[in-house]
């Protein structure tokens, strides 16, 4: 049995949203007004532009980061990582073998890479970025992937109700869609109330609701973690819409939130948290301007005495010859330079440190002449690790989910074959350098200078793997070791062709003539033909 309808539910919490709603839009219109448009706009309406684009800069800057960031395009953001007693478990009799653990390693890159190319090919970076620089602004986003391989949804905050539970995890989300009555498949129309409208240009209330049941007492919920379901007007249920996923990686629909609060449902956005500093940015900004706008208007003063009419001066031509006296005509001048000036440094002051806050590359440059490329590299790299709970929150809403849920996705796609339960796990390796494969790279580079200058090279190579160390160190920069390291059957080949070519050279002709005419001869003896070969060899 479904809950209350859906309609309903929306009323109940629609003071909170309202008031979610209202920061967000204040937000909105001092960055880039469209993320969170204005109460009642229409499509094809104009927007206010603010008279700063500082707040837009920011945000699209600090967007830019972050997806690249979270999700690079030329590397993968993950790796698979293998549980080794799982995998003796699983699989002990290939468990035992010296290389068992790199060829798990080099299957689960391969997986890495058909994740990723799902990705490139979906439209999935852009619905990304779309979702974090809305994520920034109102504090909650909420997308759905898609199986088919479409690009994900984003559903914005006007049209989203979230619910938290007492330990802060997303509880309910509630969606709201106007659509057309056209857009309707037949049966569906067919369930509308019989009162209601029914033209096809006519828009009618669609409900989605997306609610964790885990804790529900209800027998139909059992062993069932998340519940979907559509409705139609008021409590009008489209049972061919329910959907039921037992576990987190399988529910399609990801809800990320920002600056949670304890006891609130939608916590706050990070851009918020500026808000002063773009509403003086934004009125220092507008007071410039239209200071700077009357003070370009030319007017003139004429003394009554001066011998000339005001008439005169705007009938005259340039050049032309009138009778007055010097000082008679002097041009209106408001003497505000200076108060520009405070405001304008005012406002620099202000901008810088929105720079900062929006990590813009700009806000790092000391004012000289010279300025190194090192001091840069080092002050951006400063500012980036002071958002690193920034980066670890994305990592955890965003990331991990999405990781996850493409994974089932392809798995029920059978575009991928289910991993064994807990084999391996993935694992987040963009983000700060503190993290990721760059650190495992340099573990590797520092161990084989250490051993190399304990014990030297030729002992290093003698006692160390080094096919799988090298291996290693092509998955640690993002590379397919199948493509770039022999298999153990090619070295094996070569090096019988090397001994082969090797024993033919230092033998001569002679004894290619000897194997010759023994084959000649049809009287071949494997044993004959080694003594004399050995003979050959001795003289």
């Amino acid at each position: 049995m479904h809950p209350a309808p859906l309609s309903a539910l929306w009323r109940d919490g629609e003071d909170l949203h309202q008031n979610t709603l209202r920061i967000a839009r204040r937000v909105s219109a001092l960055t880039i007004p469209h993320i969170v448009p204005p109460d009642g706009h229409q499509e094809g309406e104009e927007f206010l532009d603010p008279y700063s684009s500082i707040g837009g800069r920011g945000l699209n800057n600090l967007s830019s980061k972050l997806l690249l960031t979270l999700f690079p395009p030329q590397a993968s953001p993950f790796i698979y990582e293998v549980d080794k007693a799982a995998l003796i478990e699983q699989f002990p009799d290939e468990a035992g073998a010296p290389d068992a653990e790199i060829r798990a390693k080099l299957e689960l890159a391969e997986r890495e890479r058909v994740v990723n190319k799902y990705w490139s090919t979906s439209g999935f970076r852009p619905v990304m970025y779309e979702t974090i620089r809305h994520l920034l602004v109102a504090g909650v986003s909420v997308f759905k992937l898609y199986r088919d391989g479409t690009a994900p949804r984003l559903f914005k905050l006007p049209q989203t109700q979230v619910r938290r539970d007492g330990q802060g995890n997303w509880d309910r989300v509630i969606i709201r869609e106007m659509v057309y009555v056209r857009d309707l498949k037949p049966e569906v129309v067919a369930l509308l109330p019989p009162n209601s409208n029914r033209d096809p240009s006519d828009k009618v209330d669609l409900w989605t609701c997306v609610k964790d049941v885990s804790n529900s007492d209800d027998p139909m919920y059992k062993g069932i973690k998340w519940y979907v379901w559509q409705e139609i007007e008021d409590g009008v249920v489209l049972e061919h819409t329910v959907e039921k996923f037992k576990n987190d990686a399988d529910c399609p629909w990801v809800v990320v939130g920002s600056g949670a609060v304890a006891g609130e449902h939608y916590g706050r956005a990070i851009c918020a948290e500026f808000l002063g500093d773009l509403r003086s940015v934004e009125g220092l900004a507008q007071a410039i301007v239209e200071g700077a706008a009357i003070a370009s208007q030319v007017r003139m003063l004429v003394d009554p005495g001066a011998g000339v009419t005001p008439r005169e001066l705007a009938l005259s031509a340039n050049g032309a010859y009138l009778k007055g006296r010097n000082g008679g005509v002097e041009a209106v001048s408001l003497n505000k330079g200076a108060d520009f000036g405070v405001a304008n440094t005012v406002m620099n002051s202000i901008e810088q440190r929105l720079q900062l806050a929006f990590l813009m590359n700009t806000a790092v440059r000391r004012d000289a002449e010279r300025v190194t490329a090192a001091e840069i590299r080092f002050i951006a790299e400063e500012l980036e690790s002071s958002q690193g709970g920034l980066f670890s929150g994305m990592a955890d809403q965003i990331q991990n989910p999405v990781v996850l849920k493409t994974d089932a996705i392809l798995v029920r796609r059978k575009d991928l074959t289910a991993l064994p339960k807990g084999l391996a796990s993935p694992k987040i390796v963009s983000g700060l350098d503190a993290i990721g494969r760059g650190q495992d790279r340099a573990r590797l580079r520092t161990f084989a200078q250490d051993a190399q200058a304990v014990i030297g090279v030729e002992q290093f190579a003698a006692i160390v793997n080094t096919p799988a160390w090298m291996a290693e160190l092509a998955l640690a920069d993002g590379l397919d070791p199948t493509t770039l390291i022999k298999s153990e059957e090619q070295r094996a080949a070569e090096a019988q062709a090397a001994q082969q070519q090797q024993t033919a050279e230092s033998l001569g002709p002679n004894a290619i003539q000897a194997v010759s005419q023994a084959l000649s001869s049809g009287n071949v003896d494997p044993q004959a033909i080694m003594a004399q070969l050995a003979q050959l060899q001795q003289r």
